[in-house]
């Protein structure tokens, strides 16, 4: 029944000459830009008619859309970190595509060190405002997708000042073109930051605040409120909450890759099937398909099997979302999202080799898929960097329990079988390769019965020494971990 949905949207997508892509590979940048505009107007017109729902047409059409953060980032932070009172207001609006807007963390200077950002949002007691700044050229927001040309509003990531207190990384409802003419508003110079590798339906874009005033009720007040004259109140999971549209990002990538993998095996597999190369010797001048060379198999039917594999992994981590279990999926995220996207990029390449040089023309969609997938290594925690969140929340876990009984206890008890399982498995060496959770480097995350101070991995023990603090220890036993992992 849902294969036969599937088929009926795509059957819909495919009729409708808004959606035609028979020229994609030979029109310019902005063309692309244009008629990914046209292409999400079309969608929410469809959806309007009642012809299917929203996310059942967008699934259907295999482009990249700049408007796609509007519901995977924007919204959803709207719902994690707003109040009450604000998501009453902020939330029609953008639902209803009148307020259209981006995720504006990410800057010249910094990307993965959130804490390091330099935007600031002084409150202004007398006038009961606050200013968004930029004051160095590092503090440039850099990257945020439709920020470039699209949005009209931010959700702009700066560093609350209160009475010359640093009271650290808020977020706030930045208002940067006007809702008429779209024009930027005084004092925010923005744009697009260019052409890149791939993704270029998507306007990543950069913006400067020279002393930009917002309401005060515009920053995020559902973990952290700010009253008139300048009382502050911060709640424990202010933090946390925060970051939530990122995670949620991670856990979409797990499950892309296996889409966009299965995609790239498809293309490749149906070209083998096809194509015919080296005569069989039976002295008919007949060739052999190359789908029957075993070193073809060996290149193809694994990346398969994998794409199975990250699907699955990707609806767990949805599960977990559904859930709200923000440790588990923190630490599950982050490892996944490391793997599932270098696997995906390396195997986008490998089916693109499988292709000969036909795998090399633009027209195979093999290098586009290539292109635009790439990026995941880098957005949302680049891969050497985000994998470290994975190792610090197993070795956590094993310094924090006795024995296998409490590891279950946690809402982390999945990895108390990763390391018997992959020990004892034959594909040990196959899965090591690719890095699944680092599972040398974490041995002894499955703790035999010990007292509690000696917990944790065997290897990690002699680097808590007074010399040492435990985040360098941590960072020193990443790097054999991680290099396993990207």
């Amino acid at each position: 029944e849902k294969t036969l949905r599937r088929e009926e949207v795509e059957a819909l997508i495919e009729s409708d000459p808004v959606f035609d892509n028979s020229d994609v590979y030979s029109i310019s940048r902005p063309e692309r830009y244009r008629r990914a505009m046209q292409k999400q107007r079309r969608l929410l017109e469809l959806s309007a008619e009642g012809r299917a729902k929203l996310l059942e047409l967008r699934r259907a059409v295999h482009d990249d859309l700049g408007t796609d953060l509007q519901t995977l980032m924007f919204i959803p932070n709207i719902r994690a970190t707003f109040s009450d009172e604000q998501r009453a207001h902020w939330l029609p609006r953008a639902e209803a595509w009148e307020v259209v807007g981006c995720y504006a963390q990410t800057e010249l200077g910094h990307g993965s060190n959130v804490r390091g950002l330099e935007t600031t949002a002084t409150y202004v007691e007398d006038a009961d405002e606050i200013e968004i700044h930029s004051p160095t050229l590092t503090s440039t927001k850099w990257w945020p997708g439709a920020l470039g040309r699209t949005a009209n509003h931010a959700v702009v990531y700066a560093r609350l000042i209160v009475k010359g207190k640093d009271l650290g990384i808020h977020n706030f409802m930045v208002q940067i073109r006007d809702m008429k003419t779209h024009e930027p508003l005084p004092g925010v110079q923005v744009g697009d930051i260019g052409p890149k590798i791939g993704y270029n339906n998507q306007d990543n874009g950069f913006c400067r605040f020279s002393r930009v005033r917002i309401p005060r009720t515009n920053m995020a007040m559902r973990f952290a409120t700010l009253e008139r004259g300048g009382h502050y109140a911060s709640k424990k999971e202010r933090r946390a909450a925060s970051y939530s549209a990122m995670t949620k990002v991670r856990v979409e990538i797990t499950m892309g890759s296996g889409h966009v993998l299965s995609k790239a095996c498809a293309i490749a597999i149906r070209y083998s099937a096809v194509r015919h190369q080296g005569f069989t010797g039976k002295g008919d001048g007949s060739e052999m398909c190359v789908l029957d060379y075993t070193m073809q198999q060996q290149r193809l039917l694994p990346l398969l099997a994998t794409s199975y594999a990250f699907h699955f992994a990707g609806a767990t981590m949805q599960d977990l979302l559904a859930r709200g279990d923000a440790e588990a999926l923190h630490v599950a995220s982050s490892g996944l999202k490391a793997l599932c996207s270098r696997i995906t990029g390396d195997g986008i390449e490998t089916c693109r080799r499988a292709c000969g040089g036909h795998g090399y023309l633009d027209a195979s969609g093999l290098p586009h898929l290539l292109g635009t997938w790439i990026q995941n290594v880098t957005v949302e925690g680049e891969n050497f960097m985000i994998a470290q969140q994975t190792t610090r929340g197993l070795l956590t876990l094993g310094s924090a329990v006795a024995c296998v009984s409490e590891i279950k206890q946690t809402s982390l008890e999945q990895v108390s079988w990763i390391p018997s399982v992959f020990l004892s498995n034959s594909m040990e060496a196959f899965w090591l390769r690719r890095g699944t959770f680092a599972t040398s480097a974490l041995f002894d995350v499955k703790v035999s019965p010990r007292p509690p101070n000696q917990a944790g991995t065997r290897n990690q023990q002699p680097m808590i020494k007074p010399s040492l603090t435990p985040e360098e220890a941590r960072f020193f036993l990443s790097v054999p971990s991680i290099l396993q992992c990207v």
